[in-house]
């Protein structure tokens, strides 16, 4: 899976995540909560998709939606590697 995006600037994909998937409840919610908070502090539609697919994707790696919502410093560590 990928998300995908379109702006004034083209067509945008970004991969998700390969992570061990325990649960999909709220993915969606948590790829909208990163991805919205990018795009309201003015990054670039491909930065938005990147985070919103390290919100979605880290989500899943926990049964619930809530405890599997990623922190800022796990979403961080992943934008390191």
């Amino acid at each position: 899976m990928h998300s995908m995006a379109v702006s004034a600037k083209g067509r945008f994909e970004v991969p998700a995540l390969d992570v061990d998937v325990k649960d999909a409840v709220d993915a969606g919610d948590n790829f909208d909560a990163g991805f919205i908070y990018e795009f309201l502090a003015g990054f670039d539609v491909e930065k938005c998709l990147l985070i919103g697919n390290i919100f979605g994707s880290l989500s899943t790696t926990k049964f619930g939606g809530i405890s599997g919502q990623p922190s800022w410093d796990t979403v961080a560590s992943f934008l390191n590697k």
